[in-house]
């Protein structure tokens, strides 16, 4: 997570956007961050950028929001906040079923012949040996930092009014920073997210294009109907002609009654 903020960042161009003197109802806004920094979401936040839903199209999603930080010594890689916290979370879980099963195993394997207390000392002795090597590589300082970075962004969302349930989910509820959290999903802790009904967007050129082939395609067959329509017409007169033609007027001594 991005500590410290200069001039020039998201937080600040929207600042003077908003300073401006020219003032409009409403506005279109298209943020183009590489995200991580809790400290400038806040300021834009607190700047009077607010909103009265969340439109989500079909491939609308959103993410976590576990806050990102730098992998040791690594300059462009970055990684949950939550990672350490979960690897202690699985290690005291690890210990703690280990632990049990040496202890049950060795009353049930000695028959009774191994009192508790000496199954349970040897039974530390083996859980320790295996997690400590383990525990070893967690850098306590380095736990202490991230869990306070992920303190930032609950301890901001509850001030911006923000559920705590939302809170918890979004910061802690999920297995992956890239874990993908649709419009069904949304709405079980935002009240205010619904489907968008309007596009964002006009038709591409490719979709404009296929549009017109469409539409001159349809012209081409309705003029090909029409010739269709004229020349049926066309062949019932002329065999209506033939056949008035060809009928010869019956004698009026064959009408003739005897």
């Amino acid at each position: 997570m991005s500590r410290g903020r200069s001039p020039g960042t998201t937080d600040v161009r929207l600042r003077d956007v908003s300073e401006r003197s020219r003032r409009h109802d409403r506005c279109v806004l298209v943020l183009t961050t590489g995200g991580g920094d809790a400290d400038a979401a806040y300021l834009m936040a607190c700047r009077g950028v607010t909103y009265e839903s969340v439109a989500m199209g079909l491939r609308g999603e959103l993410g976590p929001l576990d806050v990102q930080v730098s992998e040791k010594d690594e300059l462009a890689r970055f990684g949950s906040g939550l990672e350490t916290v979960t690897a202690l979370n699985l290690l005291t879980k690890t210990a703690f079923a280990s632990f049990e099963r040496y202890l049950v195993d060795t009353i049930q394997r000695s028959g009774g012949q191994i009192s508790t207390k000496t199954a349970a000392e040897l039974a530390t002795n083996l859980t320790v040996g295996l997690v400590a090597p383990i525990s070893a590589q967690i850098d306590p300082i380095r736990l202490g930092r991230e869990q306070r970075a992920m303190e930032i962004g609950s301890a901001y969302a509850a001030r911006l009014s923000i559920p705590l349930q939302a809170i918890a989910r979004l910061t802690a509820g999920y297995p992956d920073h890239g874990f993908v959290i649709d419009l069904t999903e949304a709405r079980e802790f935002m009240d205010h997210a619904r489907p968008s009904t309007a596009p964002r967007f006009g038709p591409t050129l490719t979709q404009r294009s296929k549009m017109e082939d469409y539409r001159q395609t349809q012209k081409e067959y309705q003029r090909l109907q029409g010739e269709i329509l004229e020349k049926r017409a066309a062949v019932g007169s002329r065999r209506d002609e033939a056949h008035g033609s060809s009928a010869q007027p019956v004698p009026e001594s064959a009408l003739s009654t005897h």
